[in-house]
């Protein structure tokens, strides 16, 4: 049985009650690479290449627990300029973690799940498009520059 919304929320409701006790901190090593496979999550962006416009919904799960909620109404593209974009606000820590990142269009049921990062290097950002066929993917970017520190100035 597909996962409905009301059960997404429920379990991020579960989660969020339980994550309120702390998170684990980070021993401060690897100028690199974030141990464990957790990584910095620098910035999540928006893309509308459909014919349609889409109210786009953002969930933000750091460590299985949420971090940030948002919906984002992304105009249709082939308007003027092209592209209809968006940033997230970022409302979570500028710290290593197991980032996922669950996205899903209008009122669909169902939402699609990104995790982040693979502890190869220490920040990533991410970009979710809705193509021009409707459908949802994402694109990362490793140490991109909204990184902001010395670690990312590597372009590996």
């Amino acid at each position: 049985m597909n996962a409905t919304r009301r059960a997404v929320l429920a379990g991020v409701g579960a989660s969020a009650v339980g994550g309120l006790a702390g998170c684990a901190s980070s021993d401060g090593g690897g100028d690199r690479s974030a141990p464990d496979g957790t990584a910095r999550l620098a910035y999540v962006r928006l893309v509308n290449q459909h014919s349609r416009d889409h109210v786009v919904h953002v969930l933000v799960q750091r460590g299985g627990e949420p971090v940030h909620w948002s919906s984002h109404e992304l105009g249709a593209d082939g308007a003027s300029d092209g592209e209809a974009t968006a940033t997230v606000e970022r409302t979570w820590a500028d710290e290593p973690g197991a980032f996922a990142v669950f996205v899903r269009l209008d009122d669909a049921d169902e939402w699609t799940e990104f995790d982040v990062g693979d502890g190869s290097v220490d920040c990533y950002g991410v970009e979710t498009r809705i193509d021009v066929d409707g459908g949802i993917e994402s694109l990362f970017s490793k140490n991109p520059g909204d990184c902001g520190s010395a670690t990312a100035s590597d372009d590996a």
